[in-house]
């Protein structure tokens, strides 16, 4: 018949009665509680204050320092810090090499050296002695060595055998509670950093839902539509449309790089930019507006930060439509069965502060449509890795004898759909229809 496993009470019971001499009973029971606790304690903070201050009480200590392991050192922790000047053990230090060796308490003299002190350097040694070390006792966790304590009596006080049996078996609690208290404070750390995410994602995303438009200005001899859909919880992309004081229609469509809240406040700037400059800029070309927009994004952004943009004003009275294209995937015009890709522009925004573009004025006649759009439309893919590219967006505009905007919008999102056939996306995709009716 096989034995069950000893609980942990019933494991520091036997210990305490085979181990402890009859000197040591009046302690017994403080003993086995602390052991108990430091088995259980699931905080490092208990680990490195409550349980050294009741071992000190126990023991009658005049000092208990714990040093830590940090990546390859060992890290004085509380008081210990000053007391060493700063001073860290590397891993390659006699005093860390000792005590892995031995897995056991060390005794620490400079009367009687042993032979790993001769060894040890000079700062070894001034720190042990700064720290009024007695005693080295190792925090031998299933990873290794963790820690160490170093102990000291009053003078003339030693440490009795019984209490060094008790510091044996305390060694190896403190090294599994360390590693086990280290563990759930790196998931108690983790789960707040997530959760940090998380503000910082909804925050991105209720920015994003302001920007974008929740319904489309009238403008007449203009049907208009647009849909936009988020690869991540918060994307990149961006469209606006707006009408000026003097009756223009301004129509947008931006992707931004980087995702996050980074990525929503610099779209948020950039509609508040060109929304500014639109009203101020009420004689100038579009031209100019582009250029005074790439110089605010450059400056309000960091190097890596940056936007393509195509940006449309469309002038009901004189029926054209007057645009830049910095650094956009070109917009696709319909007119008379024949489609022109617009390409008339510059650079991407917010990358060079002195970039100049260019403009182009077109007649947008009744029947043309206008399709604007991400790249995540064009690069789309299927099962087998392959892009919908601008050739599959071009022959949806072709193909398509809508009889509205929104219905022309639907018919593209239909034919990407069955290209894809259910494939996850990796990037935003956005797609605007302007019509004349």
């Amino acid at each position: 018949m096989t034995d069950r496993p000893l609980s942990l009470k019933k494991k520091i019971a036997r210990f305490l009665n085979e181990k402890l001499t009859p000197s040591g009973y009046a302690s017994r029971d403080q003993f086995e509680e602390i052991l108990l606790e430091v088995g259980r304690t699931l905080s490092l903070d208990e680990l490195l204050v409550t349980c050294p201050r009741k071992i000190s009480s126990a023991l009658h200590l005049s000092s208990f320092h714990i040093l830590l392991r940090e990546d390859s050192d060992y890290v004085p922790q509380g008081t210990a810090r000053d007391l060493t000047s700063g001073f860290i053990f590397p891993a390659s230090s006699a005093t860390i090499l000792r005590l892995k060796r031995e897995r056991r308490p060390s005794p620490f003299t400079k009367q009687t050296p042993d032979a790993w002190q001769l060894l040890a350097s000079s700062h070894e040694i001034a720190a042990l002695d700064a720290l009024g070390a007695q005693l080295l006792i190792p925090f031998e966790g299933r990873t290794g060595l963790r820690g160490f304590a170093t102990l000291a009596k009053p003078e003339g006080k030693h440490f009795l055998r019984h209490e060094l049996r008790f510091l044996r078996e305390l060694s190896q609690q403190m090294g599994r509670g360390l590693e086990t208290a280290r563990h759930v404070k790196s998931l108690s750390e983790e789960a707040v950093r997530r959760a940090k995410v998380n503000r910082e994602l909804d925050l991105a995303r209720e920015v994003q839902e302001r920007l974008l438009p929740q319904s489309l200005p009238t403008v007449p001899g203009i049907d208009s539509a647009a849909t936009y859909k988020s690869a991540d919880e918060v994307g990149g992309d961006y469209y606006d449309l707006f009408i000026t004081w003097k009756g223009l229609l301004c129509c947008v469509v931006a992707d931004v790089s980087g995702k996050g809240i980074a990525s929503a406040l610099l779209m948020a700037t950039l509609r508040a930019s060109l929304r500014s400059l639109m009203i101020n800029h009420r004689e100038d070309p579009v031209t100019a507006v582009i250029e005074d927009l790439n110089r605010l994004l450059y400056e309000a952004s960091s190097a890596s930060r940056y936007a393509t943009l195509v940006f449309f004003v469309y002038d009901p009275s004189a029926q054209t439509l007057t645009y830049v294209n910095a650094g956009h995937n070109p917009p696709l015009l319909l007119s008379d069965s024949q489609v022109t890709r617009l390409e008339c522009g510059g650079p991407v925004l917010g990358l060079l502060p002195d970039a100049t573009y260019e403009e182009q004025t077109l007649a947008f006649n009744p029947g043309d449509t206008l399709t604007i759009y991400t790249d995540g439309i064009t690069e789309a893919i299927n099962s087998r890795g392959a892009e919908w590219e601008e050739q599959g967006l071009l022959a949806a505009v072709l193909k398509q004898n809508s009889p509205s905007a929104a219905a022309a919008v639907q018919d593209i999102l239909f034919s990407l759909h069955a290209f894809a056939s259910g494939t996850p996306q990796v990037d935003d995709m956005t797609l605007l229809v302007l019509r004349r009716t």
